[in-house]
């Protein structure tokens, strides 16, 4: 992975915060995000170029986590991500701390050093009410969840001896094959204490990440504050969920025809239901479109950018695409048929052929891979 460049405008010979930062920007952020800032700061003190992966494991965090971010730091126009040509993110500008602005921070976009505009498109702007609703569903995303307090073992002792709770550090014990930390005991409680997920809703949170081969506690916490936010408050609703996520991950595995399901392939998933707020059938569509456009060579790339596109036009539904569909190819009426250049083979793929929207002159010319999530 490579190592990033933090160039820093501010004062390098010593690690300081601005008190317009602890004043103003400080108090509404995730307290993640913060660590992330402070981190930044104290590696581009002592001229530091760490990757990624060493953010994540320095700050006890996932990738994921780690970009997200610094997306909202580059959105509250604290710094700057700069990518190369090919959109790999390259080095981090640390910008002075302006005084508090009435005027609202401008939208996120990685600054490509190609081209200081970003990738040209020809798709029409959203509307001032889809984007707020948009901005909606990204902030949804990044809300800042419960807090995690510090507890003692006085106070943990005394929980795991109530009635509902007992079982619980024995039943992980066994499913996790190891001796449990004050550490893990303390989000085990957090869940509970915090979250306010019943004993049941506990147990079977264990055994789903056990499922799927997911033992960290790190990751078991991050799938509770992911029920929290949907909701899920019994056995039965978190089965309902994993069995529909698992559903979705198998009919976007059969829609793109693909062999294996890997890391990435989750991890886009995940983006475009939990940050884009997409539902399967416009997954699945977009699936769809993508393989007919590509033949399957990219096309976890290709799906994600066309999401990207309905995301940005405040797309939700079928009924809205199809709409949408229809004024494209009104306003583009020599673009409006998909040509593929290849036959496209595939027993699991079932699109409909026809009339559809000309994707290319509305997509990025190079489409984003998703980092790997690191599962700490």
């Amino acid at each position: 992975m490579t190592s990033i460049k933090i160039s820093n405008q501010l004062s390098t010979t010593s690690t300081t915060v601005s008190n317009t930062f602890i004043d103003h920007y400080m108090p509404p952020a995730n307290g993640e995000f913060v660590k992330v800032y402070l981190y930044l700061i104290r590696m581009a003190s002592c001229g530091q170029a760490p990757t990624i992966a060493d953010m994540a494991d320095a700050l006890n965090n996932t990738e994921s986590d780690i970009l997200r971010a610094l997306k909202y730091w580059q959105k509250q126009q604290l710094l700057v991500l700069h990518c190369n040509a090919l959109n790999d993110l390259e080095f981090i500008e640390l910008l002075p701390i302006k005084a508090e602005s009435t005027e609202e921070p401008s939208t996120f976009s990685i600054i490509s050093r190609k081209s200081k505009e970003g990738p040209s498109t020809n798709a029409a702007e959203p509307s001032l009410e889809n984007s707020r609703e948009a901005e909606k569903r990204v902030a949804a995303v990044v809300s800042m969840p419960p807090k995690k307090p510090s507890y003692d073992m006085q106070t943990l002792t005394r929980a795991f001896d109530s009635t509902d709770l007992q079982h619980l550090p024995y039943e992980a014990e066994i499913l996790l094959g190891k001796t449990l930390s004050s550490k893990d005991l303390s989000t085990l409680y957090y869940i509970h204490d915090q979250l306010d997920f019943s004993a049941d809703l506990i147990s079977y949170l264990i055994e789903y990440c056990v499922s799927i081969n997911k033992k960290s506690f790190r990751y078991m916490e991050k799938v509770a504050l992911n029920w929290h936010e949907h909701h899920i408050q019994t056995r039965e609703e978190a089965r309902s969920i994993t069995e529909n996520f698992s559903k979705l991950n198998s009919g976007v595995k059969r829609a793109l025809g693909l062999t294996t399901w890997g890391e990435e392939a989750g991890n886009y998933v995940r983006l475009w239901t939990t940050q884009y707020g997409m539902n399967q059938d416009l997954i699945i569509e977009a699936c769809n479109r993508s393989y007919k456009r590509t033949g399957g060579e990219n096309s976890l790339n290709y799906a994600s950018a066309i999401l990207e596109n309905w995301h940005k036009l405040g797309i939700t539904t079928l009924e809205q695409l199809e709409q949408a569909d229809a004024q494209y190819r009104k306003n583009h009426p020599h673009k409006s048929t998909i040509k593929t250049t290849t036959p496209v083979k595939n027993a699991f793929h079932n699109f409909e052929q026809g009339e559809d929207v000309d994707y290319d002159a509305l997509l990025p010319k190079v489409a984003q891979p998703l980092p790997a999530q690191k599962e700490n």
